[in-house]
This record gives C-alpha cells, structure tokens and sequence, in this order.
C-alpha cells in the first residue's frame, strides 16, 4: 500500500516552495488556506502522505462548493446535539479559532448555540 494519495489541483490553492523543480523531477507545493503540503513529478498528479490526513480546504467551503455534511459519528450527537445519520450546512469559522483552526469544517450547533468544528471522522460531504 501507498504510502501517498493523490489530491485534486482544484481542491487546494497551491503556491509553488521550490523556485526550480529539484534533482530529482519534483515541484513542492504548500496550500496558502490550509497548509497541507504536496509534491508533483514533472507534469504528473499532485500528491502528498497519506499520514498528513488532508480534509477539504477551507478554499472549497469559502468558495460555497461544500455547503451541507452528514454526520456520520454518535459523538456530535451528545456534545453538540448534532443527530447522526442529519445534514447540516456549514458556517464559517469564528474569527476567534481562524488562526488555529481556519482550513476545518464548521457547523452550527443547537445544544451550544454557536459553530463548532467537526473532526474528519465524524462528517461526510453531501
């Protein structure tokens, strides 16, 4: 098994690191909204390490691309009133948690009365 997945050019906003491709073929590239860094050999897919877990960019819900996710975890449903298996819309992130937490997916909660952030396990896209 891979070690790398493929991500879509698209998803991301991607800045060039590397000012000439290096020695070995490769361009290095880092999302200015999320951070997530990857690589692409010569004009082949962009990738990056399966470890660094890459949600969807804040890029793509600012956008209004991703609008809505499903809960797909029970957890939400005790600590924020979050019911599985329910859609909701997303919301932006609160200025308060953008320097931390700004490239994650938010959503309002019920139980707490203000947005709160969604892990990747716990939400799909609809």
């Amino acid at each position: 098994m891979a070690d790398y997945i493929t991500i879509e050019w698209e998803d991301h906003d991607f800045e060039k690191t590397n000012l000439v491709t290096d020695s070995g073929g490769y361009d290095w590239y880092k999302c200015k909204k999320c951070g997530l860094v990857a690589w692409r050999h010569g004009l082949g897919p962009i990738k990056t390490w399966m470890s660094s877990n890459p949600t969807p960019c804040q890029k793509r819900v600012e956008s209004g691309e991703i609008k809505k996710v499903k809960i797909i975890d029970h957890y939400p449903d005790s600590e924020f009133g979050l019911k599985y298996g329910e859609v909701y819309e997303t919301c932006k992130c609160p200025e308060s948690e953008s320097h931390k937490y700004g490239n994650a997916v938010w959503v309002f909660s019920p139980k707490r009365n203000e947005p709160v952030r969604l892990l990747s396990r716990e939400y799909t896209f609809v």
